[in-house]
């Protein structure tokens, strides 16, 4: 049997509060990393039988953020891949000085490069024993991070905060509206179980039956992220 759970996301933005990104960006976050939480909740109890419910307290989470800026935008645009390259280590280089000067808590590694060129660190947080990865790509650096549980960011957020948007806004970094897509990955293991192919297949289903998630609940990026109700009839039909 499959159980189902609606979920109306806009009754749980409007129960944690609602504010404008632009003036209270931190509240802004931190209502949505409570609304993560609550989603998956929803999510997993809606296709767990009573006994063998599933909780999403140590489900983990891979995080990759993005930021830009108006030049790295032009760069890319423009196809000028030295020019790219050698700007957006330079900016890497004022990124790590900013954290090295505000945060010598933060172990940083070394600079190096990626089989493309691009340049790359990795900072380890040892109060807290999670590492973040700067990572210089097309059009955007990606911040990636060891896998996390959703109690894990919320305890670390103001920590998260400081140290990688703070430090990036500091140097003209921020993430944008369009270019990049940071995003989120679920671990299948922790979120599902080991065995639990049905479950995970609910899950998907569930997901694709809910356009409204990924035109404007959770994100509105129909090139990274389109919902399936918009693809051709073929890519629906390769999907069930």
């Amino acid at each position: 049997m499959v159980y189902t759970k609606s979920i109306n996301v806009l009754n749980a933005v409007q129960q944690l509060g609602t504010c404008c990104p632009q003036a209270c960006e931190q509240e802004s976050r931190v209502a949505t990393d409570q609304l993560l939480s609550i989603l998956v909740e929803e999510f997993l109890l809606g296709y767990s039988h009573t006994s063998s419910i599933l909780s999403s307290t140590n489900g983990l989470f891979g995080l990759e953020l993005t930021f830009t800026n108006d030049k790295l935008i032009e760069l890319a645009r423009n196809e000028r891949e030295m020019d790219y390259k050698l700007y957006s280590t330079d900016l890497l280089e004022k990124w790590i000085e900013q954290i090295r000067h505000q945060w010598p808590c933060v172990q940083i590694g070394q600079l190096d490069k990626d089989s493309y060129g691009y340049s790359k660190v990795t900072l380890a947080y040892l109060s807290c024993n999670i590492e973040f990865y700067l990572h210089s790509d097309d059009w955007v650096f990606e911040i990636g991070a060891t896998p996390m549980t959703s109690a894990i960011v919320e305890k670390n957020l103001l920590l998260i905060q400081q140290t990688i948007f703070d430090t990036a806004s500091a140097i003209g970094l921020k993430p944008h509206r369009r270019i990049g897509g940071g995003h989120f990955h679920l671990d299948k293991e922790t979120h599902f179980g080991k065995d639990n192919s049905v479950l995970f297949r609910n899950f998907l289903v569930d997901l694709m039956n809910r356009p409204e998630l990924f035109l404007g609940g959770l994100s509105l990026d129909l090139l990274n992220a389109p919902p399936l109700a918009i693809l051709s009839k073929e890519q629906q039909e390769a999907f069930g």
